[in-house]
């Protein structure tokens, strides 16, 4: 016969302030279109007293955080990665606090794992340590959301961009996986020169286990033909990594005549066109 739990041994069930806060968000977030996300946030963050709230993104180039629009939201511009409070919290993945006369500016990481989103931005008249670890914790259920919805709306990536995009440039940053991943075990960083034009130049990995598995694809030449090649190895080679190993090399080098007169090739794909 199990022991009878007296009433003053029971767990406590009953939601805390900060419990309150962040299930309100994450239940109101879960229906909500992509554009209301962000000024659903400094919703939130209003009703602890914050104020002038900012949501920004890292751009394409890693340069600048750009703020996301929005009703509630503060436009701040474009902050510059390497000489602002907002790029020092992005840089170091710390809070980084701002005193200001009427209060303190906080900017928090917007952290989806290892992978850093952004930084958000906000003024409290005061701060101490339970409101830091309370927006920590907000900041991180803010940047699951901001990976979530971007699934299915344009909005986040184009406030991202800093000039136009080219068609290759698109197709390549549509495959990447993220660029920054950390474990206690390995840790991996990527990036993609230039930006706005990238063509046949792309990146994957994977880790399964302890294994780690990584693909540097330089699909020579320029424009769109470089780009569907970069495409079409990244395919191939994603499929026989989670397929058989054997397989890897054969699926990765099609003959010539399948690939329109280019050859690819294993490990660091390289794609060379034969000239005319």
């Amino acid at each position: 016969m199990g022991e009878l739990i007296k009433p003053e041994d029971e767990v406590d069930r009953s939601e805390g302030f900060g419990e309150r806060l962040l299930g309100q968000l994450l239940d109101r977030a879960h229906e909500m279109p992509p554009q209301l996300i962000a000024p659903l946030v400094a919703e939130e963050i209003r009703a602890i007293g914050g104020r002038d709230v900012s949501i920004l993104l890292q751009d394409y180039a890693q340069l600048t955080l750009v703020p996301l629009p929005g009703r509630g939201l503060t436009d701040c511009g474009p902050l510059p990665l390497d000489s602002s409070p907002a790029g020092r919290a992005f840089l170091t993945e710390t809070i980084v606090e701002q005193p200001q006369t009427d209060g303190v500016r906080m900017f928090l990481p917007l952290l989806d794992g290892s992978d850093e989103i952004g930084v958000m931005a906000l003024a409290l008249d005061k701060v101490d340590d339970d409101d830091r670890r309370l927006l920590r914790r907000l900041a991180g259920l803010v940047a699951d959301m901001l990976v979530t919805k971007n699934h299915y709306t344009d909005q986040f990536l184009r406030a991202r961009r800093r000039e136009p995009m080219s068609v290759p440039a698109e197709i390549q940053w549509s495959l990447l996986p993220p660029l920054t991943m950390t474990t206690p075990q390995v840790a991996v960083a990527g990036i993609l020169e230039p930006a706005y034009n990238v063509a046949g130049d792309s990146l994957d990995y994977a880790l399964n286990d302890d294994i780690l598995h990584l693909a540097m694809i330089d699909a020579m030449g320029h424009g769109l033909n470089a780009a569907v090649l970069a495409t079409v190895a990244v395919g191939a080679y994603r499929h026989a990594r989670r397929g058989e190993a054997a397989e890897l090399y054969a699926l990765v080098t099609p003959p010539p005549a399948e690939a329109g007169g280019f050859s690819l090739t294993l490990p660091g794909v390289a794609t060379d066109q034969p000239g005319p």
